[in-house]
C-alpha cells in the first residue's frame, strides 16, 4: 500500500498536476478573497476535493489499488484494536471483581449511572418476563428461569437435564454476531436485548434452542423441517469465525465466564 502511494507521488506526472491543482486552488482563494477561518475551511475543503479527484483520473489503477488496500488494513486494525480492548476490558473485570472494594465501588458507580441515566425508564417487565417465571419451552428438552435484573431487562438462565444448580452469573464477552442457518434460511439472533439477556454462565446453545429462539422472540409461525441442514456462525470476542453444524441435538455450545466450549456429540 505504501509503495503504490510512494510510485505516485514521485512521477513526474502527478507532480505536474498537483502544481496545477494548488494553483487552481490558490486561483479560487483569491478570487472569493475569504478570509479567517473560513478560508483555512474552504482551503482544506477543496484540497481534499481536488486532489483526490485528479489523482483518479489521472493514476485510476494505483487510486484503485491504494484506496481497496487503505479500506482493508484500516478494517484489520480496527479489529485488532476491538480486539485487544474486549481482552483487557475482561482482565479490569475479572480484577474488580475478585476486589471486594472496588466490587463495591464498581456497583455503586452502576447504580448511579442507571438513576441518572435511566429515570425515564418503565420500572414494569412485561408479564411474559416477570421475576423468577419459568417458561417450560413446551416441545424442547430445556426450561428457562427468568431473574428480573434492576427492574430492566431479564436473565435467562437455560437449563437442560444435565444442568448444575442456578447460578445467574453473567459472562464477560459478548459475541459480535450470531446467525443461525437452517436450510437457505438465515436468523440473527441476538443473544442481549433490553428486554432480555442469555449471556450467562452455564448457558448451552443447541439447534433446539435456536429453533425455540426463533418461534419465541423472531417469527411465531416459522416452522422446521427436519431433514434440512442446521447450523450456527459466529463472529466470537476475538473475532474467530466459527461455524457449528447441529448432527445431533447435543451438539452447540456453552458459555464460561471469560470464554465459551463447543460441544460435538
Amino acid at each position: 500500500m505504501i509503495n503504490e502511494l510512494l510510485n505516485i507521488i514521485f512521477s513526474s506526472k502527478f507532480v505536474y498536476q498537483f502544481r496545477m491543482t494548488i494553483t487552481t486552488i490558490y486561483i479560487i482563494d483569491l478570487f472569493f478573497n475569504i478570509t479567517g477561518h473560513y478560508r483555512l475551511f474552504s482551503l482544506l475543503t477543496l484540497f481534499g476535493i481536488l486532489v483526490p479527484d485528479f489523482i483518479e483520473r489521472n493514476f485510476p489503477n494505483e487510486f484503485r489499488n491504494f484506496i481497496i488496500n487503505f479500506c482493508y488494513h484500516s478494517i484489520y486494525l480496527y479489529s485488532k484494536l476491538q480486539a485487544l480492548l474486549f481482552k483487557y476490558n475482561r482482565i479490569l473485570h475479572v480484577f474488580i471483581d475478585s476486589n471486594p472494594l472496588l466490587l463495591r465501588l464498581k456497583n455503586k458507580i452502576a447504580k448511579m449511572v442507571d438513576y441518572f441515566y435511566n429515570k425515564d425508564l418503565n420500572n414494569t417487565i412485561d408479564d411474559d418476563y416477570s421475576e423468577n417465571m419459568i417458561d417450560n419451552c413446551d416441545g424442547y428438552d430445556f426450561y428457562i428461569q427468568n431473574f428480573t435484573c434492576n427492574n430492566k431487562y431479564v436473565n435467562k438462565q437455560i437449563y437442560f437435564s444435565d444442568s448444575g444448580n442456578p447460578i445467574n452469573e453473567p459472562c464477560e464477552i459478548k459475541f459480535i454476531l450470531v446467525e443461525f442457518k437452517y436450510g437457505d434460511k438465515l436468523f440473527k439472533i441476538n443473544l442481549k436485548t433490553d428486554m432480555f439477556n442469555y449471556y450467562l454462565v452455564g448457558n448451552k446453545f443447541t439447534k433446539d434452542f435456536f429453533m425455540y429462539y426463533v418461534k419465541k422472540h423472531i417469527n411465531s409461525d416459522e416452522s422446521f423441517d427436519t431433514d434440512k441442514k442446521y447450523a450456527v456462525e459466529i463472529i466470537d470476542h476475538n473475532i474467530n469465525k466459527v461455524e457449528i453444524e447441529f448432527n445431533t441435538n447435543g451438539d452447540g455450545f456453552v458459555l464460561e465466564k471469560n470464554d465459551y466450549k463447543i460441544i460435538k456429540n
